[in-house]
Parts: structure tokens; sequence; C-alpha cells
């Protein structure tokens, strides 16, 4: 079968990493794919850039782009990463040409928007067309619920997974990276994102408790692992908040992520309480976990109820993630359970890929 499979966010982010997963499965299965992607730096002769900003008229242009492949392109099924404005009028032109549609819904893209007025529009979009889908996946139970009570036909639920294979521990790689930045000896605090307004949470939040930790703790070192849209505003809060002893690795191909992450001694998040992120499987802190790195955060909705008890929780406050983090530090808090078995038993790719394949045998 002939897949055109259209990923309308940006290569590098985590729903991206999900949707190359989805490929190559189809790939592996036997099907031919052709890809459309946002901002690909690599050339392929499977694969069909679209350049895009972060702005409502390039969002329009790179929308007219994908309908038109859309619309000519051969294939007999299309997969879609998101169900939005940027991806839905491609659902039409599927439906003209009397092809089945799949959508990987993996968040409700309307709550993650900057402006009301982008709120607006892709609420509008969300909620009115959710009947065109031939499939729809969703990462978690929530996500299900919020499409069932928007009359979606087909939901299945395919979870967030994790290649274990990459992200575990790895000694050697830990030594070869504090040795490369210069850091042996150090506690290196992390956080990792693709640094968009979705991804980061409330990283301010974090970084004032950093202030704070180094502070108090001189053999404290901070690891910025990611690219992104907002990456120099966040280095410039780093030097505004004084925070020397700190390291931005920019953008990295998604295999490169766990060897960074090695280097971690403690990671952070912070998620923002509404309800975007109440739907949100965070796939951050489910790699934290699975590399055994501790987790101090503010979790919630579906992102605590999977893995709340694996973490270090505390309240969205500078304070509380000092108090968190120095404890642990200083043998106080070392009662954490690891994660690797749940993970292992739940989310590898390889039961994903199971529930994934299940799916696609209902249409």
């Amino acid at each position: 079968m002939h897949f055109l499979a259209i990923n309308s966010v940006d290569y590098k982010g985590g729903s991206s990493r999900r949707f190359h997963c989805f490929a190559k499965f189809l790939i592996k299965e036997g099907h031919s794919v052709k890809c459309i992607e946002n901002n690909y730096p690599l050339k392929s002769n499977d694969v069909i850039n679209i350049s895009q900003t972060d702005t409502v008229f390039s969002g329009i242009i790179a929308t007219l782009q994908r309908m038109y492949y859309a619309f000519v392109q051969r294939y007999d099924m299309l997969f879609l990463q998101k169900f939005n404005p940027l991806t839905i009028p491609c659902i039409w032109m599927s439906k003209i040409r009397g092809k089945k549609t799949i959508v990987d819904a993996d968040d409700v893209d309307s709550f993650l928007q900057g402006s009301s007025f982008r709120y607006r529009i892709f609420s509008f979009f969300e909620d009115n067309f959710t009947y065109l889908p031939d499939l729809i996946l969703v990462p978690n139970q929530s996500l299900y619920d919020y499409f069932r009570n928007r009359k979606a036909k087909n939901i299945k639920l395919v979870l967030q997974g994790i290649d274990l294979n990459i992200f575990h521990k790895n000694e050697t790689q830990r030594e070869i990276i504090r040795k490369n930045l210069g850091i042996e000896g150090k506690i290196v605090l992390t956080f990792m994102s693709y640094f968009s307004p979705g991804g980061v949470g409330n990283l301010e939040i974090i970084l004032e408790a950093v202030k704070k930790i180094m502070l108090k703790r001189k053999d404290c070192f901070l690891l910025m692992i990611g690219g992104g849209p907002l990456l120099e505003k966040y280095k410039n809060i780093c030097v505004k908040l004084g925070i020397k002893e700190v390291f931005f690795t920019g953008d990295l191909n998604p295999e490169v992520i766990p060897l960074y992450l090695s280097a971690a001694d403690m990671a952070f998040i912070c998620m923002k309480n509404d309800s975007g992120n109440q739907m949100k499987a965070t796939m951050k802190v489910n790699e934290y976990l699975a590399m055994e790195i501790p987790v101090v955060g503010y979790l919630v909705g579906e992102t605590k109820r999977l893995v709340g008890n694996y973490c270090l929780l505390c309240e969205p406050d500078a304070e509380f993630f000092v108090s968190k983090t120095l404890a642990f530090l200083e043998g106080k808090e070392r009662n954490l359970q690891s994660a690797r078995a749940f993970f292992e038993k739940n989310h590898s790719w390889e039961v994903v890929e199971e529930l994934f394949k299940q799916a696609l045998d209902t249409i």
C-alpha cells in the first residue's frame, strides 16, 4: 500500500519522533511511504520539504502546499500527524479523491496556542471536523474521551512509545560527554525540550530554582538539551539570572539526545496546569525516567497519572524545586522507584507497534 505521510510540525519536535517511528514501522511492514516534512534539512527522494515559520501567513502558505500534495500525489492512504487547521484541509483533499485518512492526534493543539485568535481558529477546526478521519490515534485516555465526545467515528488508543534501545543508562557515554564538556565531578542538572511555547512549560520557574540551587551548591552544572524557536530567549534569561555554569546543546538528532541525557544526575519539568497539559503525556518525562534519571517536577493530568509515582513531585514554585532537589542531593529523598520495568511492559516501541498494527486493521 502507498502512504502519503504529512507532518505539520517541525521535524525536531517530540510529536515528530512519534510520527517518524510510525512511518518506519509502515516501511518495515512492506508499505511505501512518501513523507511531507516541515523545515527538513536533508535531501531525500522520499521526503518533500515545506518551509514554515511560526506566523499565520507562513502557516496558510504551508497549508496550501500540503493541500496541493494531498490532491496530486499518488497514495492509497493519507497519514497525518496532528489534527488541526494545518492538516484538516488535507483530509478534505483526500475525501475528494476517495482516499482513507489516519490522524495521529497526540495533543489538542488549540490549548497550546499563544493567542486567543489562534486558539479560536484551532478550536473551530478541532470541534467541527472530527467526523472526517477514518481512524484517529490517541496516546492516552483523556484524548480518547475528548475525541469521543466530539463524535469521532473510529478512535484507537496507541500509547506513547520510547525507543528503549537508545534511552537507557550508558556509563561509557556519560564519561565521554562529561569529559568533552569539562564537567567531570559536577552534579549535572538537566532540562530537555523542543524550545517552543508548547514544549517549555514553566521553564522560568526551573531556571529561578537552578539559580538558587547553585548559590547553595557550587558543584552543580545545568545542561539544556534541545533547540527550537525560543532557545535564544532562554539563553538570555540564564544570562540575566547569572547562571554561568550552563551548556545549551542546540538542535540534536533524536539518536544523539540520550547520549547527552546520560550525563545528567537529575532532571526537571514544570508543566502548566491548563486543559492542553491535562490531556498531555509529555515525552520528556518518560525519556528521563527510561534513562533512570531522578526527576523533580510539577506534573499535571495524564503525565502525573502515568508516572507521578516515579518522580519527586513538588509545587510550581522555585522554592519547592530548590528544597526537593537539595533534599535529594543530601540523601534525604532516595526512595524513588525505577520506572524502567513499567516502560518495558507498556511503552516500548514493540508494544506500541503492535497497537498501531491492530488499529490499522480496523480500516
